[in-house]
């Protein structure tokens, strides 16, 4: 018979000891997020956000063994979704992803005192995801292999479960359990400068919960990133934490695991679990924040940004004249450092007459490259897959 285990068995929930290689990540995290701060106006940060809810929703998929790939959605979204069952299932996988990223964000904003711990506002992502997927996705196999589970949208699991060597609490335990990890971890109740750690000590908590049928990693990745959201380091949502983990998936597993460890001695904390072993997975998942922020602001340095578009231009002449490139050039970084670019003075820009610069607006409108509120606002930038990819080469990755 299982012994059945009590709150106090996923304890530690915090460190509490070898604090400060942590702080330090902490405190560059905090320093380099800031700096992303201002690199752009708001219009162009919303456009460039747009791009990393796609990454979210493909590296966090692909951590799952699903490839839900950039090409296919925007084959989706030019076309409408594929005939094909297979691609289709993929295809809402990855917009519901997305949708629900932006739900959530949006909920954020609109609920300043919401606690991304809280089992109400886990649940809600469960049921905005699951609720979204087709059919197969809402099947689990019992733990023997041998039988199938239905997966409730927004419900607790009410069966057995766990992962590798781990067997998470059994279900009656869940409410209790969820009610202490919601107590723990709620934001207001932690100090500014130990809330990063927090934020990933709950991530490896509620992976050892366990609480839901299926989706519990993208569920907890998406409640991990609500949590960076609402202490001000994701908030502006130019960064991928789950394309740091997806480069390093067997690393995140293997720390996840490592961290499901009893206590081993005297000198590994106080609690049941072992405090070194979550230290060494919280390190791990900073220094992928780290890392991702690092990229996404060197991606983002605006003379970087010049080379790549410009050797874009030159070199696959997407649209237009040879000529002309320097002109789509000079408008398109105009519009990307103000945001928005009133279409009457792209011809001072450009120092050409109306017609002439209307022309240019037409052409660089019509492959996507500019949009607008209406046929008589201002112009912002968009990136479609060909300027996208052009420049920032390196967002999505094989795996």
């Amino acid at each position: 018979m299982k012994k059945t285990l009590q709150i106090a068995s996923m304890e530690p929930l915090i460190p509490r000891s070898d604090l400060r290689p942590l702080s330090e990540l902490s405190r560059r995290i905090f320093l380099r997020a800031g700096s992303l701060q201002g690199i752009l106006p708001p219009a162009s940060v919303q456009q460039i956000a747009a791009l990393v809810t796609g990454m979210n929703s493909y590296y966090s998929n692909l951590i799952e063994g699903h490839r839900t790939y950039p090409g296919e959605m925007e084959t989706v979204r030019r076309k409408g979704f594929s005939a094909d069952p297979k691609k289709l299932a993929l295809q809402k996988l990855g917009f519901a992803h997305e949708e629900v990223e932006q739900l959530m964000r949006a909920r954020l904003q609109a609920e300043p005192e919401l606690e991304p711990c809280s089992n109400e506002f886990i649940c809600w992502l469960h049921r905005a995801l699951y609720q979204r997927l087709p059919a197969e996705f809402r099947v689990v196999k019992n733990l023997a292999g041998d039988s199938e589970y239905p997966v409730h949208p927004g419900r607790l699991r009410d069966h057995p479960a766990g992962v590798g060597h781990h067997r998470a609490p059994e279900h009656p335990q869940l409410p209790a359990f969820m009610s202490r990890f919601e107590q723990a971890y709620a934001t207001q109740a932690i100090t500014p400068t130990d809330q990063l750690i927090a934020a990933m000590a709950a991530h490896h908590r509620f992976m050892w919960i366990h609480p839901f049928s299926d989706g519990n990693g993208r569920v907890a990745r998406l409640m991990t990133t609500a949590y960076l959201i609402r202490i001000g380091v994701d908030d502006l949502g130019l960064w991928s934490w789950a394309r740091g983990l997806a480069r390093a998936q067997s690393d995140y597993y293997e720390y996840l695991a490592e961290a499901d460890h009893p206590r081993r001695g005297d000198r590994d904390g106080r609690g049941a679990l072992s405090e070194a072993s979550l230290r060494v997975f919280i390190e791990f998942a900073l220094r992928t924040v780290l890392d991702q922020i690092e990229f996404m602001g060197n991606t983002l340095n605006l003379l970087k940004l010049e080379t790549r578009m410009e050797d874009f231009f030159r070199r696959e002449q997407p649209i237009g004249t040879p000529k002309q490139a320097d002109d789509f050039v000079r408008i398109l970084l105009e519009v990307l450092r103000r945001g928005e670019l009133p279409r009457g003075q792209v011809g001072s820009l450009v120092h050409k007459a109306e017609r002439a610069s209307s022309l240019l607006i037409k052409k660089l409108e019509a492959v996507g490259y500019l949009t607008s509120d209406g046929p008589k606002k201002p112009l912002k930038i968009a990136f479609p897959p060909d300027l996208r990819d052009a420049c920032f080469p390196s967002l999505y990755v094989a795996g």
